[in-house]
């Protein structure tokens, strides 16, 4: 117990550890939450389609050329998933049932007219013009699922539908009733991009704080001769190992809580996971990442070469894990390497546990990666570490 107190005292000590580990998250935390605070301009709607007729296709890409609507289409499902998670101000269903109007037999369209066969002159073709009256076409009723803790911007985007509805049925049928729009709240959870963000700096906390942290501890412990005498002491080896471990747990537990609180009461992010669940993901993910420094501290030779060392491994992890900004969104021959990366599988656990209340069955790929991760670089600094 005195050593796991020595150990704690002099990691809370080391200020470059506590600085990459818990200062420069909550940093970072502070100038995005800042930035990406203010609410957008445009309103991002989702359309689900399930029509083949001309009508609905003529809608959507009328709607697209709104500028205040960010339009996307994906399947219902998808769809109403970002809505619930609060990426979507409202999701609009048009029904299967919308189809274009049928024309009576003998009825032809031209270019600005129908004309009828039965009347039709070879002589005056070029003068005669006679106006077909469309069979009355049924009501049919689109959906439109709003963001109900987006209620102002969701009443903007309605209007905007609404309005843009009216004009197209007196177009098609001179009648305003044709299409009518059925509004239905629906209770999201108005995630912002502080809560994509806060779970991803976790994520970097951990792996600076593992990687960087014990990296620098034990190769300082090794330099200045420690390591040796520690094996002429009756202390096991695997004591000092365990120690190590519990003592970067337990900073990285605290960090966590801060962070957690302070994203939460400053920037209004939202914790919607399991505590058990939450502390189970974390722990696993930081004892993954204390592997990776331990290998780190095998390798190197000095402070002045571990460091480098550790800044090559976790910075382009820092950038291509998905902590700011989602795999997605980066160019198509970059994600591969991105999906390749330990971090990209914490963020995204620590993303589905806290924001979307997943379980530990829910991440388990992502617990999966990460233990493969973690049996590698554990057979790697098996292998290669020294006591002096």
């Amino acid at each position: 117990m005195s050593f796991l107190k020595a150990n704690l005292k002099m990691t809370l000590r080391n200020k470059q550890v506590l600085f990459w580990s818990l200062f420069f998250p909550i940093f970072m935390m502070g100038m995005f939450g800042a930035m990406f605070s203010g609410s957008s301009q445009k309103f991002d709607v989702g359309i689900v389609n399930k029509s083949s007729s001309k009508i609905s296709k003529n809608i959507v890409k009328a709607l697209k050329k709104v500028d205040a609507l960010t339009i996307t289409q994906k399947s219902e499902k998808e769809e109403f998933k970002e809505l619930q998670d609060g990426n979507r101000v409202a999701v609009i269903i048009i029904p299967k049932k919308l189809a274009d109007p049928k024309l009576p037999k003998g009825i032809v369209p031209g270019n600005k007219s129908m004309l009828n066969k039965s009347q039709f002159n070879a002589q005056n073709s070029q003068k005669m013009q006679l106006q077909a009256k469309v069979p009355p076409m049924k009501p049919v009723t689109i959906k439109f699922s709003y963001n109900e803790t987006k209620s102002q911007d969701a009443s903007i985007v309605s209007t905007i539908v609404s309005q843009f509805i009216g004009k197209l049925n007196q177009k098609i049928a001179k009648a305003p009733e044709l299409l009518k729009i059925k509004r239905a709240a629906y209770k999201s959870k108005n995630l912002k991009y502080i809560d994509f963000l806060l779970p991803g700096l976790l994520a970097m906390s951990l792996m600076m704080g593992g990687i960087v942290g014990i990296a620098n501890g034990i190769t300082t412990l090794r330099e200045r001769g420690v390591l040796k005498r520690l094996l002429a002491t009756p202390l096991n080896p695997a004591v000092f190992f365990i120690v190590q471990v519990i003592t970067r747990l337990t900073v990285a537990l605290v960090q966590s809580t801060i962070m957690i609180s302070l994203g939460v009461l400053a920037f209004g992010a939202h914790f919607y996971g399991n505590v058990f669940t939450f502390a189970t993901v974390l722990i696993f993910g930081a004892t993954v990442f204390l592997i990776f420094g331990l290998v780190m501290a095998s390798v190197a030779k000095s402070v002045e070469t571990v460091e480098p060392m550790s800044r090559a491994i976790t910075m382009p992890m820092l950038f291509l894990g998905g902590v700011f900004f989602p795999i997605d969104s980066m160019p198509a021959w970059l994600q591969p390497v991105s999906r390749a990366l330990p971090l990209t599988y914490m963020s995204d656990a620590l993303r589905q546990v806290i924001t979307e209340g997943a379980s530990l069955y829910a991440v388990r790929i992502d617990l999966l990666v990460l233990f493969v991760w973690g049996i590698i670089g554990f057979i790697i600094a098996a292998r290669v570490f020294r006591w002096e």
